[in-house]
């Protein structure tokens, strides 16, 4: 299991679960690492499943097609939605406009009743999910030629999964890895990362690069140690302005202190990505960074990229979010060919 891609790790611990012949099936983000035949094959899967299915998910896609009951928890109470996804939404929003418009008016009728009373029975507006403003600092200044990798091969005992990958990425580059399950893209961030070597080939990092990594699986997030410890092997700046940092990701209040293997997945996401902030680093190795994260989240972790001037090597499956950072270049694994990006490849972008 330990030479499979996360997307071929995420098939085998499906097809256990899945054909255990359940009456229940509880799942946690299923869809992540899936490229678009095996999320279709899921979505269809799950739909006509004739057992019960509890799913938490951020992906659209899934929530619309494969269920038929939402419970949102708010405040510490779960509230039942019945239909899909978009029409939670849609119920959702009218009954915020509802509660909202209920609380206004009791608050101008407290004005001229019984105050006292009137507060027992108050309707409180609903809150409102809140949008993430997150900012990477300016990157470093590096040289022209940010990274180099010259003949790079990789394989895990049997055929090598990639031969002879050479490219170059240049200062404010941002360089889309493309690929089908299995072909070689988080193997070859984590060789460039430095945290694998190559069976044959080298690279180089240019003058004045300092190399951030996001790995899709998080492996760089240990139990046992607490969450302000992580950022702070990425920064000596003090407390507050650490707290402020995760803050920037949601992560406020206690959970600085809090042991780091104990996160949610997307926890985890938001303080692996924390860290990169932390690490004002000018080239970034992006794997899968908008999995596990909720739209919201989602939307703020892009804007901010997409503003951000620094080099990029990017493995993604999220349509939307490569639409936002417009690539100029990709590079095709496991051929190892570069050309151009073009729009038309964001119909592929979720299949690879």
């Amino acid at each position: 299991m330990s030479v499979l891609s996360g997307g071929e790790r995420r098939r085998v611990e499906l097809a256990r679960v899945l054909f255990a012949d359940a009456d229940l099936l509880l799942l946690d983000e299923p869809t992540n690492h899936l490229d678009s035949d095996a999320k279709t094959w899921l979505m269809d899967f799950l739909r006509d499943y004739r057992g019960a299915v509890i799913v938490v998910s951020h992906d659209l896609g899934l929530l619309d097609t494969s269920i038929t009951r939402v419970l949102h928890l708010d405040a510490g109470r779960l509230i039942e939605y019945r239909g899909t996804y978009s029409q939670y939404q849609q119920a959702r929003r009218l009954e915020e406009k509802r509660l909202t418009s209920l609380a206004h008016r009791q608050e101008a009728e407290m004005i001229f009743t019984r105050v006292e009373r009137m507060k027992s029975q108050r309707v409180v507006a609903p809150r409102r999910e809140r949008k993430m403003k997150i900012s990477f600092p300016e990157p470093p200044h590096s040289g022209r030629v940010v990274l180099g990798a010259n003949g790079l091969a990789k394989g895990y005992g049997g055929p090598l999964v990639f031969r002879d990958v050479t490219f170059e990425v240049e200062r404010h580059q941002r360089l889309l890895v493309m690929g089908l399950n299995g072909a070689g893209k988080t193997s070859l961030l984590r060789i460039l990362a430095g945290q694998s070597e190559p069976n044959a080939g080298s690279f180089r990092l240019g003058h004045g690069v300092s190399l951030g990594y996001y790995a899709q699986e998080h492996e760089g997030i240990r139990a046992g140690v607490s969450v302000l410890a992580h950022m702070r092997e990425q920064s000596d700046a003090e407390e507050r302005m650490l707290r402020a940092l995760l803050g920037m990701f949601g992560l406020s209040g206690d959970i600085a202190r809090q042991d780091a293997g104990t996160l949610s997945g997307g926890e985890k996401t938001k303080l692996a990505l924390a860290q990169l902030v932390a690490g004002r680093h000018n080239l970034l190795l992006l794997d899968e960074p908008t999995n596990n994260l909720d739209p919201p989240s989602r939307t703020g972790v892009a804007r901010a990229l997409a503003e951000w001037p620094g080099t990029m090597v990017i493995v993604s499956h999220d349509r939307e979010f490569v639409a936002s950072l417009r690539p100029g270049r990709v590079l095709f694994m496991p051929e190892g060919r570069v050309d151009y990006w073009e729009e038309d490849l964001l119909d592929v972008v979720s299949m690879a």
